[in-house]
């Protein structure tokens, strides 16, 4: 139970439902000076209650993607063991249309259309498939393979160092990243679609975040980036996306540019950024 002296602000109790959301078995209590005589209660999202209101409506990309596969699979299951190429499903009208906004390739200039730029590393859905153990299990292959996980082989999952439970500590580990460049001051400040974004290069750069990464990923093409951009824990946003301009409103650098400290040359930051999503 937690007592202040005035309405508690909606960033305050963001962060009350984001706390509950990460430990479902926790219940906030909220009450403040003159409020209603009853306890505000915080221990169930909102974004939790209206998934469960209305499941189709309000699922985030990924969940739409994830359903779509489901599906998918369903349609060319020939038994309950078998796998299906990855390739085969991909093929799926609805599993092309959800992956076309979940996908983290093209969220940020790269290759030919960018001198000096390397090519941009390339998201597969075997990567999205894979960031999703309790729905689905990925053979490598050759050819990469993709079944349906049973309720049960997801459960046995949480056990020791299975997948679910890695995924789900990598995380934990990135959000106690995150928070902590937001308290020294690495927020990007100006940033076009809200507050709270922190570099995933910076986040990458964790010790922990790294270290249980490496663990998860299902190949040395895989990325940080990808499993944030599939993840419905975290919004991930990339410069690339409105076309910054190159000075700000007062005629300075915009807060997507950058000053070359040798050639006085103001230059675009292409950094993805990445925030805990907000309820």
């Amino acid at each position: 139970l937690i007592y202040t002296d005035r309405a508690p602000c909606l960033s305050c109790i963001g962060a009350l439902a984001q706390l509950c959301r990460r430990w479902p078995g926790l219940t906030a209590k909220v009450s403040f000076e003159k409020g209603p005589t009853e306890a505000l209660h915080a221990a169930r999202p909102v974004a939790q209650r209206l998934r469960e209101e209305s499941p189709t409506t309000s699922m985030s990309d990924s969940e739409r993607l994830e359903e779509a596969m489901r599906l998918a699979l369903q349609e060319y299951l020939v038994d309950k063991e078998s796998f299906t190429p990855i390739s085969v499903v991909a093929s799926n009208p609805r599993v092309q249309l959800s992956w076309a906004s979940v996908c983290a390739t093209g969220v940020r200039p790269s290759g030919k259309s960018v001198p000096g730029k390397k090519r941009e590393w390339h998201d597969k859905l075997k990567y999205f498939l894979s960031h999703r153990p309790k729905a689905f299990e990925v053979d490598v292959g050759p050819p990469a393979k993709v079944r349906l996980v049973s309720p049960a082989q997801a459960q046995d999952s949480f056990v020791g160092e299975g997948r679910i439970g890695l995924l789900t500590e990598l995380t934990s580990a990135v959000d106690s990243s995150i928070i902590r460049l937001l308290r020294i001051g690495k927020a990007f400040k100006g940033c076009p679609v809200g507050e709270g974004f922190v570099s995933i290069e910076e986040v990458g750069g964790d010790e922990k975040v790294s270290k249980l990464f490496r663990k998860c990923r299902l190949d040395a093409g895989d990325r940080l980036a990808y499993f944030l951009r599939h993840s419905e824990d975290f919004d991930v946003w990339a410069p690339s996306r409105c076309r910054p301009t190159v000075g700000g409103g007062d005629g300075g650098p915009s807060a997507t540019t950058s000053i070359d400290a040798e050639s006085n040359a103001v230059r675009e930051d292409v950094r993805t950024w990445v925030r805990i999503r907000l309820l």
